[in-house]
C-alpha cells in the first residue's frame, strides 16, 4: 500500500513538472519569430523583395531592384525601398546607419551615399506615414549571385532582412505601405514663426521642365531673419526637403534656385526653389526647420499646386 501511495505521488509530480515545463515554453516563445499573416510583416528572419520587415519603430520593403554599370567598370546594386514610421512621432531618416549588404560569400559591399540614384531614401517620415527612395551599393568586384540586406539602427543591432537574388534584378514589386496623408496647420500663405526665422510659402506653381516625364514644382518663399546678426538659411538644413503625397522626396533644380542663403539681420528676402516632380503630381508637403537651434522642431507645410 505504501509503495502504491508513493507511486501515485511521483506520478502527480511528473505530470505537474511536464505541465509546468510546457507552460514555461509557451511563455518563452518569442513573438519576434512569428509572421503576422494579416499584413505579411516579418518581425524577425529574412523576407523576400516585396514583403515587409520591421525593425524598431520602422518597417521596410524593397519594391525594386536594378543595377547601374559605368564605362569605367564600376557597378552598383540599387534598391528602391519604402520606409514606414509606425510610431506616433515624426522621424528624421537617413540611410547612412541603417543598411549593410552582404553577398553569399559573406563579403560586405559598401553603401555609397553619393551614387547616382533617382531619389535618395532620406528625409522626415511623419507619424504613420512613409518615404520612398533608393540606396546604392558598390558591387564592382562582386562574384556573388545573391545578396542579403541587413537592417539596423544607429550603426548597431543589424539583422538579416531581405533576400536579393539575380531573379529580382530589373523587377518592380507592389508598394507595401500606403500613405495616410500628411496633416499640418500650415499651408500656402501661413507663416511659421520662430526666434531665428519666419518662413512663409507664398505660392506653388507647376511649370514645364527640361526632363522627359517630369514637370517643375516652383515654390516661392518669404524668409524673415528675426535676429540682429546675419543668418544662413540653407536648403537641406532650413528647408529639409519637399515630398509628394506618397513620401517620394523631390530633387531640386539647383541652377534655378533664387532663394538667398545669407540673410542680413532684421531683414526679409524672397526667392524661388524649383523641384522636379512626376508629371501629373499635384499634392505635396515641404518640411522646414525654422530655427536651427531648435533641433527637434520640424514643421510641415501641406499644399496642392495648380
Amino acid at each position: 500500500m505504501k509503495n502504491k501511495f508513493t507511486f501515485l505521488i511521483m506520478a502527480c509530480l511528473i505530470i505537474v513538472c511536464i505541465t509546468g515545463c510546457q507552460g514555461e515554453k509557451n511563455i518563452k516563445e518569442s513573438p519576434a519569430e512569428s509572421k503576422n499573416t494579416a499584413n505579411n510583416e516579418k518581425i524577425s528572419g529574412k523576407v523576400d523583395c516585396g514583403d515587409k520587415f520591421k525593425c524598431g519603430d520602422l518597417s521596410y520593403s524593397v519594391i525594386g531592384v536594378r543595377t547601374n554599370e559605368y564605362d569605367n567598370g564600376a557597378k552598383y546594386l540599387i534598391l528602391k525601398m519604402e520606409a514606414y514610421n509606425n510610431s506616433l512621432s515624426d522621424v528624421m531618416f537617413s540611410a547612412i546607419d541603417k543598411f549593410k549588404l552582404y553577398g553569399k560569400s559573406n563579403e560586405e559591399y559598401t553603401l555609397d551615399l553619393f551614387a547616382d540614384v533617382d531619389v535618395r531614401l532620406e528625409g522626415q517620415i511623419t507619424s504613420k506615414n512613409k518615404i520612398m527612395g533608393e540606396v546604392a551599393f558598390d558591387v564592382t568586384d562582386s562574384k556573388d549571385e545573391s545578396y542579403i540586406l541587413h537592417i539596423g539602427d544607429n550603426y548597431d543591432n543589424y539583422k538579416p532582412a531581405f533576400n536579393i537574388s539575380e531573379k529580382d534584378i530589373d523587377k518592380t514589386f507592389e508598394e507595401c505601405f500606403e500613405s495616410n496623408g500628411v496633416k499640418s496647420d500650415y499651408g500656402i500663405g501661413d507663416t511659421i514663426e520662430s526666434k531665428q526665422f519666419n518662413v512663409t510659402l507664398d505660392s506653388a506653381q507647376i511649370k514645364p521642365s527640361d526632363k522627359e516625364g517630369k514637370e517643375l514644382l516652383v515654390c516661392e518663399f518669404t524668409i524673415k531673419n528675426n535676429k540682429t546678426d546675419n543668418g544662413t538659411f540653407m536648403l537641406g538644413f532650413s528647408i529639409l526637403g519637399a515630398y509628394n503625397s506618397n513620401g517620394l522626396k523631390l530633387d531640386v533644380k539647383d541652377i534655378d534656385v533664387t532663394l538667398p542663403v545669407d540673410i542680413n539681420g532684421n531683414s526679409t528676402v524672397t526667392g524661388k526653389v524649383p523641384f522636379y516632380i512626376e508629371t501629373g503630381t499635384r499634392d505635396f508637403y515641404v518640411t522646414v526647420k525654422p530655427d536651427l537651434n531648435e533641433f527637434d522642431k520640424m514643421v510641415n507645410i501641406v499644399f496642392s499646386a495648380e
